[in-house]
């Protein structure tokens, strides 16, 4: 049996602020370069829709999104997370959002 020996982590970047105004391309390219060079590597998605309800308001939200995908070798997981936990902060700065949705999931590379 093959075990999953990298973990992929997306970070999901919105397009546009909350009021509707497009977010400057250089915020993005900022975030990619940090990313690049903290992982030597990286993955864009380009654009994608989601939505969701805020709890607190029920206010619903549809959203124009990119994400950014690092595979990491499981020996560095905690070391990542830790990175991303704190990067999160200043992401959630840069592109005035209440959240940035970051997952991770193990990848088998086969």
């Amino acid at each position: 049996m093959v075990e999953p020996s990298k973990v992929r982590f997306e970070i999901r970047l919105p397009m546009y602020y909350n009021n509707g105004r497009e977010i400057e391309l250089e915020k993005h390219n900022q975030t990619i370069k940090e990313i690049y060079e903290k992982f030597g590597a990286y993955t864009l998605q380009t654009v994608t829709i989601g939505g969701w309800q805020d709890p607190n308001t029920n206010k619903f939200y549809e959203e124009r999104m990119g994400g950014i995908f690092v595979d990491v070798d499981k020996e560095r997981l905690n070391d990542t997370i830790a990175f991303l936990r704190e990067y999160k902060q200043k992401l959630k700065e840069r592109f005035q959002q209440e959240e940035i949705y970051i997952v991770g999931y193990e990848l088998y590379v086969i």
